[in-house]
């Protein structure tokens, strides 16, 4: 049981191994550090797919030359911290930098304790004719999907199971690589495994790639997030249901009360657009009568990205 924390560290250019100085300075423990030279050492087609970018170097390593392969293939990151750390997790969070969270990060954690997906993200989404990157998928990708439908997520804040980081490491040393907003879902989906929206409760807005909240804006939001949460405590009602595969349940105990969800695993025999398996808000895992201070154990909500 437990969680254990780590920061995965991009070193490949200065204003990383700047970071990687200010986190051993501070005493963090779990430091992961990694270059691109890493990456492609572990899985040599990356250099291929790094080739296939739409705009080459204007991609990666981008105006300011401080991009890495990191930038755009996640996969390949994690697999570099999976490949040391295969046996220490059942599933791993990821959760990028410029993420704030109002509430508990734990508490949101265990929220989603019952929930057995192998891939808990947000927007999961057939891709569409046109994607920025849809020419990036290397040809062994494309072979592996055979013609099923290729999907995108975003990547702020995911969960993955160890046997999906297995698989998207596999698929990797194969050569089968794509943009991993693109990778992760459509492996997810390919290998017959469980991917799930994460519960449009816990997402704030804004939440995509360019979005932007200011210091004041997020201390303004955490106030609003908390008084939604006490509201909901105030008009708890008792609740019991079944538990389905993908499905949190509210305990009988527990005083909270959410939305009916079942997040429905696809069928690689049926269609597989995700549209018509998002994720309804989840039910609790926390019992709150064991809380004694709501603040410090209510579940917020994920905003990207926060603006330094």
């Amino acid at each position: 049981g437990g969680v254990d924390t780590w920061v995965s560290v991009d070193v490949t250019h200065r204003v990383g191994r700047e970071t990687e100085r200010r986190m051993k300075r501070e005493g963090l423990a779990n430091i992961k550090s990694y270059t691109e030279d890493d990456m492609i050492s572990l899985y040599p087609a990356l250099r291929t797919a790094l080739s296939r970018l739409p705009r080459g170097g204007e991609d990666i390593p981008g105006p300011g030359g401080d991009r890495s392969a990191a930038w755009g293939f996640h996969g390949e990151a994690l697999g570099v911290w999976w490949r040391a750390n295969r046996d220490k997790c059942h599933y791993l969070w990821v959760i990028e930098e410029d993420v704030g969270i109002t509430g508990s990060i734990v508490a949101m954690i265990q929220e989603y304790d019952g929930n057995d997906s192998d891939l808990l993200a947000y927007g999961i989404t057939n891709i569409l004719p046109g994607w920025y990157f849809e020419g990036v998928a290397l040809p062994k990708f494309r072979y592996r999907i055979s013609g099923n439908p290729r999907f995108n997520t975003r990547e702020h804040v995911q969960r993955l199971s160890n046997r999906l980081l297995e698989a998207i490491d596999d698929w990797s040393s194969f050569g089968a690589l794509t943009w991993s907003e693109e990778s992760i879902p459509t492996i997810c989906v390919a290998e017959g495994y469980l991917c799930s929206d994460l519960s449009l409760e816990h997402i704030g807005q804004p939440f995509m790639w360019d979005g932007k909240i200011a210091p004041l804006e997020f201390e303004k939001r955490w106030k609003e997030d908390l008084m939604e949460a006490e509201e909901r405590m105030r008009h708890k009602k008792q609740k019991k249901e079944g538990l389905g595969r993908g499905q949190i349940t509210t305990p009988s105990e527990s005083p909270d009360t959410r939305q009916d969800t079942c997040n429905i695993p696809i069928d690689n025999k049926r269609d597989k657009s995700i549209g018509h398996t998002q994720a309804n808000p989840a039910h609790s895992a926390i019992n709150c009568e064991d809380v004694p201070q709501l603040s410090q154990h209510w579940i917020g909500k994920f905003y990207h990205a926060f603006r330094h």
